[in-house]
């Protein structure tokens, strides 16, 4: 959905509402995915216990499939989790230019 934001260049269609409204799009999704990214954490700690089971073929490669599913896990954590604050902290820049427009509205 991003991608579709930057290609179809929809943050610059519209008034400043119709960009809010797309910036809060992207980070209810920026949210989904950092939720994901704890799943894909506990994937991988599943995976390294699975490695532990006795009579396994390879624990070691279970073990270490684990690992590197949670390795992943916690990179895309830390890139969703800071996109993630740089959009809020892009909303909160705006937030006064909002309260003026709401003003002038009414």
């Amino acid at each position: 959905m991003i991608f579709y934001h930057a290609v179809f260049r929809r943050f610059q269609k519209g008034n400043a509402f119709e960009r809010f409204e797309a910036q809060r799009h992207v980070e209810k999704m920026l949210l989904l995915n950092i939720g994901l990214d704890f799943a894909y954490c506990f994937i991988g700690l599943l995976l390294r216990e699975h490695g532990k089971v006795t009579g396994i073929m390879q624990p070691e490669l279970w073990c270490g499939f684990g690992w590197a599913v949670v390795a992943q896990g916690v990179f895309l954590f830390s890139q969703d989790a800071w996109v993630y604050r740089l959009y809020a902290a892009n909303f909160e820049k705006a937030a006064p230019f909002l309260r003026a427009v709401i003003k002038e509205g009414n």
